[in-house]
């Protein structure tokens, strides 16, 4: 299982991910889930995975491939490339098994809960004006959908689709973007147990193209940011706390000025 974010902020995508793993008993908290891949001409994109390991590791092996060879000339052909590649992944299944005169056990196959998986990919299109792109695809059926501002994919999506809807990310700087990300990721971890080891950040910018974090540096932020959340969870906490403190005060307050009867008489009961 994972926790995948993309931000779309001034002039770069940040991808973070968690790198924990899972196949049956076993577990593994050293995998990359992002990648970088690119086009023929040298354009690159951002791929993130996320769901069933084994098919999603080839899926983006598959991907790789095939972007070699084809140029980025329209906005939508690297999402494209991520269709033709899960359509190409389940010929694969197919043939592999011997299914190619029953196709109810590849239908079964394909919509199975445990073989599914899901693409992020991320990339700029446009020479002088680049625009900022991220898709999302599912393993079924297969068809990528255009995300804005922000997407989170995996089985922590929803907690970080309620980190991220408070934050504003179309005002983020890099910067800010690269920490929010950081630790949109570190919170989910505290509260999946399905998701965890070390946070890994993919950047693709206009200018400096595709960085992924396996530098000194780039791990060195991280785990500076990792720190500091840390150090400022308490007063988090208390932070939240006494916010819902005061909306309750208030609420009830409002409440009894505005239904004096009302609450004179559940207050009775």
């Amino acid at each position: 299982m994972t926790i995948i974010v993309g931000l779309i902020c001034d002039g770069s995508i940040i991808l973070a991910s968690d790198s924990q793993t899972s196949s049956g008993s076993s577990k593994r908290t050293d995998t990359n889930k992002i990648s970088g891949v690119f086009f023929e001409g040298g354009d690159g994109a951002l791929v993130a995975q996320s769901g069933n390991a084994e098919l999603s590791s080839r899926a983006v092996e598959i991907f790789t491939n095939l972007a070699k060879a084809t140029p980025i000339n329209d906005y939508r052909k690297p999402a494209e490339v991520c269709e033709d590649t899960l359509r190409q992944l389940k010929q694969e299944v197919i043939r592999l098994n011997h299914w190619e005169d029953n196709r109810q056990f590849a239908h079964e196959y394909f919509q199975d809960p445990d073989n599914n998986f899901a693409l992020m990919v991320a990339y700029y299109y446009g020479k002088e004006k680049p625009k900022p792109y991220i898709y999302i695809l599912n393993f079924w059926p297969g068809i990528a959908t255009r995300q804005y501002n922000y997407a989170t994919m995996g089985c922590g999506a929803t907690v970080a689709e309620f980190i991220l809807n408070r934050s504003e990310i179309y005002n983020l700087d890099d910067s800010e973007a690269i920490i929010t990300a950081i630790y949109t990721v570190e919170e989910v971890k505290k509260v999946d147990a399905f998701c965890g080891g070390d946070t890994k950040v993919g950047i693709i910018s206009k200018k400096h193209g595709i960085r992924l974090s396996e530098g000194v540096r780039a791990l060195a932020l991280i785990k500076t940011t990792v720190d500091t959340i840390s150090k400022y969870d308490q007063q988090t906490r208390a932070a939240w706390k006494a916010m819902m403190s005061t909306i309750i005060t208030e609420a009830y307050t409002t409440f009894r000025k505005q239904y004096p009867k009302e609450t004179e008489q559940n207050e009775n009961e």
